[in-house]
């Protein structure tokens, strides 16, 4: 760098161009661990539009939406903060605060659109609580705005110093791999619509794995080989009536080695049905009987089955 250049700015003049809370959060942001620093202007420049539609987002939101008992995507919104809440207490331990910004306000905002395009109708208590977290996290970062943010909230005392909000239960990271199946479901039907050039699908029909394919997926993860996982899965009478179907699955299961997430994948898309039909723009369908191209053998756990017409 060098003065001659232009290109060197002093604390007063970058404060005076941005804020003070814009610069302190691109100077937190622009580095970690034992990298160099790196000021990226691009990056101060947009968080002084978030910041502001942060402030206006918080101020009119709070205290707003349905209460009572949680749905499910109330739940995975639930369970998504308290999974980022622990990783940024973790990275603000490590003193890792580019990793604290990025999961306790770029991927915690990623989460809160998610849940708004899932819900028409938020819940109010997780919201407020939603609300609460964020702007203790920038707080840490943007102290100026997030105080003027909780006062505008209605609460007492300096955000400075209030107690910090820790996790209030154990994340269950179920919840987030449901919600993570259904994106992958409705990503494969776009994808197909797309590639098959349908302009305008009349029905969507989407099958689920039987039940045998999950016991067979157990069995494989528990014994680790496919003739351990084999022997095990013949002694069941159920079992040996899918004949050689069962060592062609298991085959694949070996081959891909992957995790069998123990979800009701039938209720979840049973749940988000009409959000899927608004998304895919067709009615869905869901296990049906009707499968004219048997579609339905090439289900398995974690992969659903897809015919549209």
């Amino acid at each position: 760098m060098s003065s001659s250049k232009g290109n060197v700015y002093t604390s007063c003049d970058v404060c005076e161009r941005y804020g003070t809370d814009v610069v302190r959060i691109g100077l937190m942001y622009s580095g970690e661990g034992v990298d160099d620093p790196n000021w990226e202007t691009s990056f101060v420049e947009t968080m002084g539009e978030k910041l502001s539609s942060w402030y206006h987002f918080a101020t009119t939101m709070y205290g707003t939406g349905r209460r009572g008992e949680m749905q499910f995507i109330d739940l995975w919104f639930e369970t998504v903060m308290l999974s980022i809440m622990k990783d940024v207490e973790e990275a603000l331990e490590g003193m890792m605060y580019r990793s604290a910004i990025q999961r306790g306000y770029f991927d915690l905002h990623r989460a809160l659109k998610w849940y708004q395009r899932r819900t028409t109708d938020h819940h109010g208590e997780l919201m407020d609580r939603f609300i609460e977290v964020q702007t203790q996290i920038l707080s840490l970062f943007c102290p100026h705005v997030a105080e003027e943010i909780w006062e505008a909230i209605g609460k007492h005392g300096f955000i400075s110093v209030s107690e910090w909000t820790s996790p209030w239960k154990v994340p269950d990271e179920t919840m987030i791999y449901a919600e993570e199946f259904l994106k992958s479901v409705i990503d494969d039907i776009k994808e197909i619509i797309r590639v098959a050039k349908i302009e305008q699908p009349s029905n969507v029909y989407i099958y689920t794995s039987p039940p045998w394919k999950w016991e067979a997926a157990r069995v494989a993860h528990e014994e680790g080989d496919m003739k351990s996982a084999m022997a095990r899965i013949m002694q069941d009478e159920n079992m040996r009536k899918h004949g050689k179907k069962v060592s062609k699955f298991l085959a694949s299961v070996m081959k891909h080695k992957s995790a069998v997430h123990d979800i009701d994948e039938g209720g979840i898309l049973n749940e988000a049905k009409q959000f899927i039909e608004t998304e895919v723009g067709a009615p869905v369908t869901i296990d049906s009987d009707y499968d004219p191209e048997n579609k339905k053998e090439h289900a398995q756990p974690g992969r659903v089955a897809i015919y549209i017409e």
